[in-house]
């Protein structure tokens, strides 16, 4: 009887130990047991945050970046630089339904508030835009649950201001495939599955020319790509020349 006991106990350890190597195989996405929301912040509010001012090595002025609250909790504690996202590598959690998204800034001045409505176990981002005295939100559902380890998924998401807001559109350089077109501000394209490869340029241009956006550097990306779901992010201020830091700019991050 004794013998039996411990073929069973044998056959249930092979099951779990099967059972645990299958679970290594799976992807995941961070956070994937749904107790909320998931939100990424990215602060591309060109005037909103202010750099600090080092002396000497000596920190004369203190730099001003941008807080935020979800029903008068804390967020960000050490606030948002220009250009950041927070998270950086995953995704806040908050509360679903109607949330209230309040921001200020380190210096304590308000920035401004609105309400959202989140979904449970839904992914988004929220893009702070614009420029005071007039900073706007841009919430964008993030549809990265699908997957091919053998492509790289990308979107486009243009919040690049000025007095006239640019229609945009994202290129490939090494095929010159156009990933994204007639991306308006404070929108996002859908991602798109494009060929993966171990370096890749892009950038972005206005639609109906064929160059890149004046004054902005190529994003290029140096490690392998396939698998990966990523977010390219036009940014800055449309008429800034020379060492502005709100000269237009691309940032990108990955998403999952």
């Amino acid at each position: 009887m004794k013998g039996k006991y411990n073929a069973l106990a044998a056959f249930i350890l092979t099951i779990a130990v099967v059972f645990a190597a299958c679970e290594k195989n799976i992807i995941a996405l961070p956070g994937d047991t749904p107790t909320g929301a998931r939100v990424k912040f990215i602060q591309a509010c060109s005037n909103c945050s202010t750099p600090a001012v080092v002396v000497n090595g000596v920190t004369t002025v203190p730099a001003i970046n941008v807080l935020i609250t979800a029903n008068g909790q804390t967020v960000n504690p050490t606030g948002m630089a220009y250009g950041a996202p927070y998270p950086v590598n995953s995704y806040a959690i908050l509360p679903t339904g109607e949330v209230t998204l309040d921001f200020t800034l380190t210096d304590a001045k308000a920035l401004l508030s609105t309400k959202v409505t989140l979904a449970e176990g839904k992914y988004y981002s929220i893009y702070i835009g614009d420029t005071i005295p007039t900073p706007t939100i841009s919430l964008v559902e993030d549809d990265i649950k699908s997957f091919q380890d053998t492509f790289l998924r990308a979107r486009f998401v243009n919040v690049l201001t000025g007095r006239t807001k640019d229609t945009l559109e994202l290129v490939r350089k090494n095929d010159n495939t156009v990933v994204a077109t007639g991306v308006t501000y404070g929108k996002a394209s859908d991602f798109k599955f494009i060929p993966a490869s171990s370096a890749d340029t892009f950038f972005y241009r206005k639609v109906g020319t064929t160059v890149i956006y004046p004054l902005t550097a190529n994003s290029i990306l140096t490690s392998r790509n396939n698998g990966r779901t990523l977010t390219f992010l036009a940014r800055g201020v449309n008429n800034k020349i020379g060492t502005s830091p709100q000269i237009p700019r691309i940032d990108w991050w990955a998403n999952r």
